[in-house]
């Protein structure tokens, strides 16, 4: 990561940063800007947010936001475990061969077959679409505008649920990345955000 400064004539000075990515090969920029409010007056009325694992967002008016979350998120989680399951496997016999004696069979496994790039590179696509799925809802939700959103908080929910499936896909919930993208599309529809207990 690369931070710099950079002046414009007229102009404020503003610090970007460039972010390289050498796995995926690819480089991007970060460059910060005001957010211009809407001028007219909020006119919404108050809403009530439930996060889900289903859907993205479910309202106090019966609205939906997000359907296809709970199908993403579970077809996520099931590549993770189908991809640790294979690994694993490769992994033992990388580690049979080295006991046979066989270091060039284990070394191409390992090279071949166990690196993480390609791993990192399927993990980020994924989360690229959940933020996808999780950014769409958000504007959806905020489209009328509320005078006050309540959410409730989930922040103190930890542990492990009892099932391995519903585990795998609560974790990659992004309880944080929704919190962020609700806070940012209020601010910036000038809508009031509140935080209230689940209950």
């Amino acid at each position: 990561m690369v931070r710099c400064v950079v002046t414009r004539p007229g102009e404020c000075r503003a610090i970007i940063r460039m972010v390289l990515h050498p796995a995926r090969g690819t480089a991007s920029v970060h460059v910060p800007y005001d957010v211009r409010e809407p001028v007219e007056v909020r006119s919404g009325p108050a809403v009530g947010i439930d996060a889900g694992v289903t859907e993205v967002l479910a309202t106090s008016t019966a609205e939906t936001f997000g359907t296809g979350y709970g199908t993403l998120l579970e077809r996520l989680s099931e590549e993770t475990t189908d991809t640790g399951k294979a690994r694993n496997k490769l992994f033992q016999l990388a580690k049979k061969a080295d006991g046979r004696g066989d270091t060039a069979k284990a070394s191409r496994i390992r090279r071949n077959n166990l690196g993480h790039k390609k791993l990192r590179m399927k993990r980020d696509r994924g989360e690229a679409s959940v933020q996808t799925i999780v950014g769409q809802a958000v504007r959806q939700a905020l489209r009328n505008r509320p005078m006050v959103m309540a959410i409730e908080d989930l922040g103190h929910l930890r542990g492990c649920p009892k099932s391995r499936k519903l585990s795998g896909i609560v974790a990659r919930w992004m309880r944080s990345t929704l919190r962020e993208k609700l806070a940012f599309a209020s601010q910036a529809r000038r809508s009031r955000l509140e935080m209230v207990h689940a209950a």
